[in-house]
């Protein structure tokens, strides 16, 4: 584990059973305000979650952000939110215009490709003056944690969280809220980095270049979610409200269209064969993963 003394870190139990039983799986780098880190990624020996751990307090690093957000993103998650959409509305099947909120809309790019597939859109970004850009932009768009608004229950038909998730300390207490604000029939989704890609990849390029990194940014991602880490997660929080899921889906919908074109065409075709051969069976080892939850009604 760490051996850094007089830094401000915390020990965390897994983020989806709660158990403190992590295995060290491979260290990752990253400089934070001018200071280089070494973080350990763990996995839970209970249910297989791989987290950060321990976690460096956002709160005690000053001139630190904790988000992923950057102006031209449009362009490079334009497939996978185009696809979302369409997968959205298959599941849905709901007529007229759903209700979305989008938690971590940050610029308002997803709310302007949803508000295209025929959504009405509300966001939220914790960050001012990002969600004061996602404003300008036409959105109506809150900026204090889900937790901290007063808004009435069964809100939405649909709750969307775009790489978000795994930027979360205590991703089951904000699911949760969301839940509440479903609709019966609502969707609940999630889109993160999928973890049998994303930390075999920082395993082996640790191995190769160690020190160098960040390889999963390790300072801001503190969770790597599989399908079945992800399952486990939407099943306790339908658990915990007494709650049913009547349509649990996981899965890859599209590759970020890179500013490199062999970089995007090598990876759109690893993609392509992967979803093929987990179609025939197989862990699904694509780069991203998807989680879709209707909530029963």
């Amino acid at each position: 584990m760490n051996s850094q003394t007089g830094n401000p870190w915390r020990r965390a139990n897994c983020p989806v059973c709660g158990a403190d039983r992590p295995a060290f799986l491979t260290h990752d780098w990253q400089t934070v305000a001018g200071r280089r880190y070494t973080f350990d990624l763990v996995r839970c020996q209970i249910c297989g979650m791989v987290y950060i751990n321990p976690r460096l307090n956002r709160e005690a690093v000053t001139g630190t952000g904790g988000g992923g957000a950057w102006h031209d993103a449009l362009q490079v998650n334009r497939p996978i939110y185009e696809a979302g959409c369409r997968r959205l509305k298959a599941i849905l099947r709901a007529p007229g215009t759903p209700a979305l909120l989008d938690i971590g809309c940050a610029y308002g790019d997803f709310p302007s490709v949803a508000s295209e597939h025929g959504f009405s859109v509300t966001g939220l970004e914790i960050d001012q003056q990002v969600a004061a850009a996602a404003r300008a932009r036409g959105f109506m768009v809150y900026d204090e944690p889900l937790e901290h608004l007063s808004l009435p229950g069964e809100s939405f038909d649909v709750i969307t969280l775009w790489d978000v998730i795994e930027h979360l300390n205590d991703p089951k207490s904000l699911l949760r809220a969301a839940l509440c604000l479903l609709r019966p029939g609502g969707l609940l989704s999630f889109h993160s980095g999928n973890a049998a890609f994303q930390v075999t990849k920082g395993r082996i390029l640790g191995v190769l270049r160690p020190g160098k990194g960040p390889y999963n940014a390790p300072f801001q991602h503190v969770s790597h979610f599989s399908p079945g880490t992800a399952r486990r997660l939407l099943c306790e929080v339908g658990d915990f409200d007494h709650l049913e899921f009547d349509h649990l889906e996981f899965g890859h919908l599209d590759t970020l269209r890179y500013q490199s074109r062999p970089k995007y065409l090598a990876m759109k075709t690893y993609n392509k064969a992967t979803r093929w051969l987990n179609r025939a069976g197989l862990p699904l080892w694509t780069t991203s993963l998807v989680a879709f939850a209707r909530k029963a009604g």
